[in-house]
């Protein structure tokens, strides 16, 4: 009920935000007015970055690092050896069918 209630409330904030006077979305939950206690119970958690909080340097200040080699330089050619076929395992000789015998009750 509270996640059908949140993203009808979400819906109800969005079309506040557009503007929009003529296109305000009514929700269609009978108990929504019931359950707006939860508009402001539920707020995200920070997230957690494991990122560094420091933005990469600009090219001014790497501008007395030596790029590294372009790859264009030094291209190393795959190997073009012949793959061998794999190996089929041999097909099993079909087994004659063996019959069971039903025990009849008397």
């Amino acid at each position: 009920m509270r996640s059908t209630y949140l993203r009808e409330h979400k819906k109800v904030q969005d079309s506040l935000r557009s503007g929009a006077a003529d296109d305000i979305y009514v929700p269609s939950l009978w108990y929504y007015d019931r359950l707006h206690f939860l508009a402001g119970q539920t707020e995200p958690r920070p997230a957690l970055s494991t990122l560094p909080s420091t933005l990469p340097s600009t090219s001014a200040e790497t501008s007395d690092v030596q790029p590294g080699p372009s790859r264009q330089q030094h291209v190393e050619e795959p190997s073009l050896s012949p793959i061998p076929p794999p190996a089929t395992p041999p097909t099993p000789e079909p087994q004659p069918g063996r019959t069971r015998v039903r025990k009849t009750r008397e």
